[in-house]
C-alpha cells in the first residue's frame, strides 16, 4: 500500500477519497457544539449521499481505468479484498464506511496560513545558509560579509541567488546577517528572521521553528449512522495492528491518545472526535458554546440546510496582508475586501445537474458593491489562469486530459456575479460529469507539472 501511495498515486487516492466525499449535507446544531475555540472554518460532508452520487460514480469510473487502480487493485486482491469506493473511504476513515452518516472537518486556518509563512521562513533559511558556504569553497573558506554579496558575480564565482527576492522574508523583512555565527559556534554564518509575533527563526537548533506546535488547531467530527464504540474505532483503523494508545480521563469522557500528540474521543456513543489531544481535551473541559471566530457565525446561519456541500469560513482567516496580496494578483482595487465577513460554498446534485453557489456575506451593501468587483476581476483572472496553463500543458497531456481540462475552462463561463444588499453571489448550474471530468484534469495538470527548485527559491515557493 505506502509504495502506490507515492508521487501521482498517492495523490489520486487522495483526491478520489476527498472528492467521493464532496457531496454532501452540512453539520447539525448539535455537532457545532464540538468545534474548537477560534475556529474559523467549517466544511462538512455526508457519506451516505456522496458514494450515492453521479459525480462520484463518473469520477471512480476515471480512477478504475489509471495505473494507480489498477497497482491499488492488485494490493487488495493479494488480502483477499475487493477495492472499491467504500474500501478507499475506509482506509482514510475512523469509523467504517457502513457506519459511517457525516464528518465535519473544523480548522483555525488563520493560525495555518501563520504557520506556512513561518515554515517558508524556515526553508529559506536553509537555502541562504546553502548559498553561503557555496560562496566560502569559492573563497578560501571565508563567508561572504553580506547577504547582498550572493547575489554578485566575480571572478571566484556566483552569483549564489536567483534573485534580491530571495533576500526577503515572507513578511518582506531582509533576513538578518552574521558572517561569525556566533549561534553555530562559528561553523557557518547566523541567518535568521523574526516574524510579526516576535518569534525568531533561523539557522542554528534553539531557532528551528518546531511545525508541529506552530499547526492550527483542527478537529474532525465523525457522525455515526449506529452506536459507536473506542473499540470499534480502533478495529477500524488501518494500522490497528501497530498503533497503541494512552488512556487519558477528561471529566466523565475518556480520550485515547497516541504517540504523536493526537487522539481521539467518543462522545454521545454516536461522534468520534478526532484531533490535537490539547483541543480535544479544551472542548469537553468546556461549558458553554464554542467561542467560534468573528465572521463564522454569520456563515454558518447563511448555509442552507438541504445543501449537498456546504462550507462556512470567516474572512478573519485571511490576514489583511494575504487579502491585499490576493487582490493585487487579481486586479482587485485596494481594501475591496475590508467589509467582507465570511465566505460560504454550497451545491446540490438534482435532477442530472449540480447548483452550486458562493457567497460573500459583507458588513454592508456598500462593501458588497466594493467586494462584487473584485470577485469579478477574479473570475476574469482564473479564465485568464486556465488559457495559460491550456497553452503550457498543451503538449505535456494526453488529448483526452487537455480536453477535460478545455472544460474546466468551460465551467467558469457558467458562473454569474450578482450582488444583492450586504451578499454577493456566484452561481452555476453544471452536469456532474463535467465537474468530475473538470476535476480529473486539474489533478493531472498538478501531477505533471515539473517544479524545479532554484537557489534563492523553496519548492514551496514555487508550489
Amino acid at each position: 500500500m505506502v509504495a502506490v501511495l507515492q508521487g501521482r498515486g498517492k495523490w489520486a487516492v487522495a483526491l478520489v477519497a476527498v472528492l467521493l466525499g464532496c457531496l454532501a449535507t452540512p453539520a447539525r446544531a448539535d455537532e457545532f457544539q464540538y468545534l474548537p475555540d477560534g475556529c474559523d472554518l467549517v466544511f462538512s460532508v455526508n457519506v451516505v449521499a456522496a458514494l450515492k452520487s453521479k459525480t462520484s460514480e463518473v469520477l471512480w469510473g476515471m480512477f478504475m481505468k489509471g495505473d494507480e487502480f489498477k497497482q491499488l487493485e492488485k494490493i487488495y486482491k493479494d488480502q483477499g479484498k475487493e477495492l472499491t469506493a467504500e474500501s478507499v473511504v475506509n482506509s482514510m476513515s475512523m469509523v467504517p464506511v457502513a457506519n459511517l452518516a457525516r464528518y465535519t472537518v473544523a480548522v483555525k486556518a488563520q493560525d495555518n496560513f501563520k504557520a506556512s509563512k513561518a515554515q517558508v521562513a524556515q526553508v529559506q533559511t536553509t537555502v541562504l545558509t546553502q548559498a553561503a558556504q557555496a560562496y566560502a569553497i569559492k573563497n578560501n573558506g571565508v563567508f561572504p560579509p553580506t547577504l547582498a554579496e550572493l547575489l554578485r558575480k566575480t571572478d571566484q564565482g556566483g552569483p549564489y541567488l536567483e534573485s534580491k527576492e530571495a533576500l526577503l522574508d515572507p513578511w518582506k523583512q531582509p533576513y538578518r546577517y552574521d558572517a561569525a555565527g556566533p549561534k553555530n559556534k562559528g561553523a557557518r554564518p547566523d541567518i535568521w528572521t523574526v516574524t510579526p509575533d516576535k518569534v525568531v527563526i533561523g539557522n542554528w537548533p534553539a531557532a528551528r521553528l518546531n511545525v508541529k506546535d506552530d499547526t492550527g488547531a483542527f478537529v474532525i467530527i465523525y457522525t455515526a449512522i449506529k452506536p459507536v464504540t473506542a473499540a470499534d474505532v480502533k478495529a477500524a483503523s488501518p494500522l490497528a495492528a501497530v498503533l497503541s494508545y494512552t488512556e487519558v480521563k477528561v471529566g466523565a469522557h475518556t480520550m485515547y491518545e497516541d504517540l504523536g500528540k493526537t487522539g481521539f474521543c467518543v462522545v454521545e456513543g454516536k461522534y468520534v472526535l478526532y484531533g490535537q489531544t490539547k483541543v480535544l481535551r479544551a472542548i469537553l473541559e468546556r461549558t458553554k458554546k464554542a467561542d467560534l471566530a468573528p465572521g463564522l457565525q454569520a456563515a454558518l446561519k447563511q448555509v442552507g440546510a438541504a445543501s449537498t456541500v456546504s462550507a462556512a469560513i470567516s474572512m478573519q482567516a485571511l490576514p489583511a496582508a494575504e487579502k491585499e496580496d490576493l487582490l493585487k494578483k487579481i486586479g482587485g482595487a485596494p481594501g475591496a475586501l475590508d467589509s467582507a465577513l465570511a465566505v460560504t460554498l454550497q451545491a446540490s446534485e438534482a435532477d442530472g445537474s449540480i447548483k452550486a453557489s458562493a457567497t460573500l456575506v459583507c458588513k454592508d451593501a456598500a462593501g458588497a458593491a466594493q467586494a462584487k468587483k473584485a470577485v469579478d476581476a477574479g473570475l476574469t483572472a482564473a479564465k485568464g489562469k486556465m488559457e495559460d496553463i491550456l497553452k503550457i500543458q498543451a503538449k505535456n497531456l494526453k488529448p483526452d486530459e487537455l480536453q477535460m481540462l478545455r472544460d474546466a475552462r468551460g465551467l467558469l463561463d457558467a458562473v454569474k456575479v450578482s450582488a444583492k444588499g450586504a451578499q454577493v453571489s456566484a452561481e452555476a448550474s453544471v452536469a456532474p460529469a463535467s465537474v468530475a471530468r473538470a476535476l480529473w484534469a486539474l489533478f493531472a495538470v498538478s501531477t505533471k507539472a515539473e517544479v524545479k527548485e532554484v537557489p534563492g527559491k523553496s519548492s514551496t515557493d514555487s508550489k
